[in-house]
C-alpha cells in the first residue's frame, strides 16, 4: 500500500448464493481525493463499500486501512473514517444538536470538546434552523445532512458516502453536491453514485463498476482527454431519423443519442467515421449543417464500456484512483 493511500481494496468478491456481486474488485483512494464510484443500480456498489467497512465479509479478497488489514476489532483505525447509508436512520425522539453530542462522546470524553464540535457540524450542514425539531419530523434532504454531520464529528480522514444525491428534489442534490466539494480538503471521500453529472463535477477520480466487475479506474482528467474527438456531432436540416438509421448498423458505431436534428455518435474509428458519415448526408441529399468532434461525456464513455467492451480495463487507466 503506497504511503499516500488511506485505503486499499485488492480483488474484493462477494457472492450471495448463486450471484456474484463483485468479482474481484481491486481500487486505491488516496487521501485528499474524492473518488465517484459509479454504476448502474445493482451494479454491486453498496456490497463493495459494506466490505470495505467491515459490515460484510468478502468471500475472496482483502482490504488496507491507513496500511493496516482489515479488521473489526481494530478500533483506532475505524474510528477515522464517516460513514453516510444511502437511506441514514436516527433515533427518531433526539433533537439534531442533541444526537450529535451523543456521537461525539464516541470520540471524546472532553464535554466541552464535544459541545463545540456539534455546534460546528450544525453551522457547518446548515442544521441550526432545525435546532428545535425532533429527528422524526424531518425530509430526507434534513436526514442528509444530519447524516454527513454526524459522520464528520469525529474528524474523519475518510468518509464513505452511498448514493448521497439519491431522491432528493434539485435543492437538496445541489446542497448535499455543495457539502461534498467543501468537505474535499478535509478528507479523502469516496462517493457511491449513479448520477454521472454529479461525479463530473465534483469528482478528481473515478471507479466504475458494471455487473460486479471493475470496467474503469482512472482521474476524471484523464478520463476527460481519454479519445478525444471520439465523439462526433452531426447536425444537417432535416432527415436526421434516416441518418440515425443508416448509421447504426455501421461496426465503428458505438453509441448513437438523438439531439433534436443532431446526432451525437461514439465511434471507434475516427478516419472511418470522417469518410463515411459525409458520403452519408451526401447519399441521402441532406443538407449538412454541422460536423465536428468533442472529447466524450463521461456518460458515453459509460456507455461504451458496458455496451461495448464489458469486463475490460481500458489501456492507459489502470492502478488506483488518483
Amino acid at each position: 500500500m503506497s504511503p499516500d493511500s488511506v485505503l486499499e481494496a485488492v480483488d474484493l468478491t462477494k457472492r450471495f448464493g448463486n450471484l456474484t456481486a463483485v468479482d474481484h474488485v481491486s481500487f486505491t483512494v488516496k487521501a485528499g481525493r474524492l473518488v465517484g464510484f459509479v454504476g448502474p443500480n445493482g451494479a454491486g456498489k453498496t456490497t463493495t463499500l459494506k466490505m470495505i467497512l467491515g459490515l460484510l465479509s468478502p468471500d475472496e479478497g482483502v482490504v488496507f486501512r491507513f496500511g493496516r488489514e482489515a479488521d473489526s476489532r481494530d478500533l483506532e483505525t475505524l474510528a477515522r473514517i464517516g460513514y453516510v447509508p444511502d437511506v441514514p436512520s436516527f433515533p427518531e425522539w433526539m433533537r439534531p444538536l442533541e444526537f450529535l453530542e451523543y456521537i461525539g462522546g464516541f470520540f471524546s470524553r472532553d464535554a466541552e470538546t464535544v459541545k463545540k464540535r456539534a455546534r460546528e457540524m450544525m453551522e457547518e450542514f446548515g442544521l441550526e434552523r432545525l435546532a428545535g425539531r425532533k429527528v422524526e419530523g424531518f425530509s430526507r434532504g434534513e436526514k442528509q445532512r444530519l447524516g454527513m454531520a454526524q459522520a464528520m464529528m469525529g474528524e474523519p480522514e475518510l468518509l464513505v458516502l452511498d448514493e448521497p444525491t439519491s431522491g432528493l428534489d434539485p435543492l437538496g442534490r445541489y446542497e448535499v453536491i455543495t457539502y461534498m466539494e467543501r468537505m474535499k480538503g478535509k478528507a479523502a471521500l469516496i462517493v457511491s453514485t449513479h448520477l454521472l453529472e454529479d461525479v463530473e463535477r465534483i469528482c478528481d477520480d473515478v471507479l466504475m463498476i458494471d455487473r460486479g466487475r471493475k470496467i474503469l479506474d482512472a482521474p476524471l482528467s484523464e478520463i476527460k482527454s481519454f479519445r478525444e474527438g471520439d465523439t462526433l456531432t452531426v447536425e444537417v436540416a432535416e432527415g436526421v431519423d434516416r441518418l440515425a438509421a443508416a448509421l447504426a448498423g455501421m461496426p465503428w458505431v458505438k453509441a448513437i443519442s438523438p439531439r433534436g436534428n443532431a446526432l451525437e455518435i461514439m465511434v471507434s474509428d475516427k478516419k472511418a467515421a470522417g469518410r463515411e458519415i459525409p458520403a452519408a448526408v451526401a447519399r441521402f441529399g441532406l443538407e449538412l449543417l454541422r460536423f465536428e468532434g468533442r472529447p466524450p461525456s463521461l456518460e458515453e464513455v459509460f456507455i461504451s464500456l458496458t455496451r461495448g467492451d464489458q469486463g475490460e480495463e481500458r489501456n492507459g487507466m489502470r492502478g488506483g484512483a488518483g
